[in-house]
């Protein structure tokens, strides 16, 4: 959205921080082919994310494609996701023709006979995954790596489970962002980060990692290998492009969410989770999100709408009741609780009600900023706030 000239000077603004140029195409083949070259010659396994996620797969297949890697299967990750549609396919692979290129799309909802059995973690997660993970000696991810609300951060094993896990094992794991040991950029001590990976560890299969740094299309770093220490490499460098630090709180968040994470209100809570820290109890916080395809997966929306307050919500959510969603709809309800929440979106004014938060037209939100920098009040805007996580020093 567009900000006055004359307010600009007087408020905090935050973006991702990226290196000047991204790397041309050359660069991140000749990046590529060193690890390509060594891979087996035994068919592989290739997982790639689904549209939800803005990860330029179509740039590094291409160049799997040119180098002739012996593909056995292209793996679309959806998780919990439904099945993508024309539209999403298009976005997945670009330029690619898939005609005769062997696809299989995950489906998270089928009866847990259709699942590998791998035995359950430490935590009790049982892991269900795909079978095809069992038809491939080597399974190779292709990743973008940034700041995840509450897994810490997305890329790595989140390809293999929850990208090829059954539902019930996702369910089970996502329990866990209830933790006040979860949230963004967490991984050391995060329940649902260190679950994921022991769920990973249950594969049989050597896991290989393309991990990405990106925004959009633009790709800032590539990092090849084993993929746990590919994927620390990328982390390290997400976090110096996504992760901001400051040391006093503000009056007023605006937390505008851009790209696939806007497209419902289930993805774009999570630029809430990302600001959140920053925000003044008492405070005000706006989610500025498009929301085309709604209110995305309904779970947690059903949960929020069997109630009239927001404290008789977090009093109905625990860890060994949790149903999925239930970790959306705690957080929705808990940031009622702390600080006034508004949302400028395609919403209703019902809908919105329902998550316990305002509607606030577009139109409106210059004079809301306007008003609070005339009374004095700190003002942070936090722009693509589903990948840029501020926190307090």
């Amino acid at each position: 959205m567009d900000i006055p000239d004359d307010l600009r000077g007087k408020i905090e603004w935050v973006e991702p921080s990226p290196p000047s140029h991204g790397l041309s195409y050359d660069e991140i083949k000749n990046s590529l082919i060193p690890f390509l070259k060594k891979l087996p010659k035994d068919p592989i396994l290739i997982v790639i994310n689904d549209a939800h996620r803005s990860t330029p797969s179509h740039v590094i297949l291409k160049i799997i494609l040119e180098n002739n890697v012996n593909i056995g299967l292209i793996a679309i990750a959806t998780g919990s996701h439904s099945q993508p549609n024309k539209d999403e396919i298009e976005t997945i692979f670009q330029d690619i023709d898939i005609s005769s290129l062997p696809i299989h799309y995950h489906n998270g909802s089928l009866p847990i006979s259709e699942y590998l059995n791998l035995g359950k973690t430490k935590r009790g997660t049982k892991v269900f995954i795909n079978p095809i993970v069992n038809e491939f000696q080597t399974i190779l991810t292709i990743n973008s790596v940034e700041p995840h609300y509450f897994a810490g951060f997305t890329g790595g094993i989140k390809s293999v489970v929850p990208g090829l896990a059954s539902v019930k094992t996702i369910e089970k794991n996502h329990a866990w962002a209830l933790s006040n040991d979860s949230g963004p950029t967490l991984t050391n001590g995060n329940p649902v980060f260190e679950d994921l990976w022991e769920c990973g560890s249950k594969i049989q299969s050597s896991i290989l990692g393309i991990q990405l740094v990106n925004i959009g299309s633009r790709i800032f770093g590539i990092f090849c290998g084993n993929l746990r220490e590919a994927f620390e490499k990328a982390k390290s460098l997400s976090s110096k492009i996504f992760v901001k630090s400051f040391s006093t709180q503000f009056d007023l968040v605006i937390s505008h969410v851009i790209g696939p994470i806007s497209r419902s209100l289930y993805q774009a809570q999570k630029g809430l989770e990302n600001t959140r820290q920053v925000l003044k109890k008492g405070g005000t916080i706006v989610l500025v999100a498009e929301c085309k395809k709604g209110i995305g997966n309904t779970a947690f929306f059903e949960t929020l709408s069997k109630y009239d307050n927001p404290s008789d919500v977090v009093n109905s959510i625990s860890i060994e009741n949790y149903r999925f969603g239930d970790h959306k709809a705690a957080k929705f309800a808990s940031l009622a609780l702390y600080a006034n929440l508004r949302i400028c979106s395609s919403l209703s004014e019902e809908t919105i009600h329902s998550v316990f938060a305002e509607k606030i037209l577009a139109t409106d939100l210059s004079s809301l900023i306007r008003k609070f920098v005339e009374e004095g009040k700190s003002v942070l805007y936090v722009h693509d706030s589903g990948n840029v996580v501020v926190t307090i020093n």
